[in-house]
């Protein structure tokens, strides 16, 4: 039931609808022409000219990030500690937040890619040269460049979990909805501009076109080991949180 209220609702259609036309919008505005462009080609133009990047970290947040701070403002939590343990509960609503960000990235970034895939032509080498030195640029050829999408859709989902729990975390120190959403935006602003040229730089996490990562490992292996420290704050803070209830 809570899963179900996670991933089927108005916000997640919402967040899809908007980040697919902020994406998709760059395939119009820069004249990308049917089977003139290979796959990898292509997808330049929405990851990095759209303006979905700067507000990447609100869109996973969406569908059910805020929902902590809802059950607890409007009192609905004391009748889901009806049902269940407070372990229960916390677990449960660290699993399908988590969950529900990484769905919609998967969607969003899943639809972008396939019409790449139809637009573009399979890539068989970097004719643009935007993926030298990059850890794409080994695989670019791989089934005609689906593997680089396949292995970027992975680190898209796991940005969307990081990125939703996040602003759960947030609401568990501070169950504001307003106050965890503009948080969740401006600490997604912040590190951005702090860590240029890190590798811990989220934007450079999403995409993971730079960051000087050795290996497709080196920032999926960063994202989780983020997402795991934040679902123990989580655990702790939410804990506190809810002791009384």
């Amino acid at each position: 039931m809570e899963l179900k209220r996670a991933v089927c609702n108005r916000y997640m259609v919402l967040g899809i609808f908007i980040s697919i036309i902020i994406l998709g919008q760059t395939f119009f505005e820069y004249g990308v022409g049917m089977k003139t462009t290979d796959v990898l080609s292509i997808i330049v133009y929405p990851m990095a000219l759209s303006g979905f990047t700067p507000f990447a970290a609100v869109f996973p947040v969406l569908p059910f990030a805020l929902s902590f701070a809802e059950e607890y403002n409007s009192g609905y939590i004391k009748f889901q500690m009806i049902r269940k343990s407070r372990k229960q509960y916390i677990l449960e609503k660290i699993g399908v937040v988590s969950f529900s960000g990484a769905v919609l990235m998967v969607a969003v970034f899943g639809f972008v890619f396939l019409a790449a895939i139809i637009l573009g032509t399979p890539t068989v080498n970097d004719k643009s040269g935007f993926y030298e030195g990059m850890i794409w640029n080994p695989m670019l050829s791989v089934w005609g460049g689906k593997l680089v999408l396949l292995l970027k859709l992975i680190l898209a989902a796991v940005f969307g979990a990081v990125w939703s729990s996040i602003c759960l975390l947030i609401s568990s120190v501070f169950p504001n909805r307003y106050v965890a959403f503009l948080g969740t935006f401006i600490l997604y602003q912040g590190l951005w501009e702090v860590l240029q040229g890190k590798s811990y730089n989220p934007v450079y996490l999403l995409r993971g076109d730079t960051g000087n990562y050795v290996s497709f490992w080196h920032p999926l292996l960063i994202q989780i080991s983020i997402l795991l420290i934040v679902w123990g704050l989580i655990a702790f803070f939410m804990g506190r949180k809810i002791k009384d209830v």
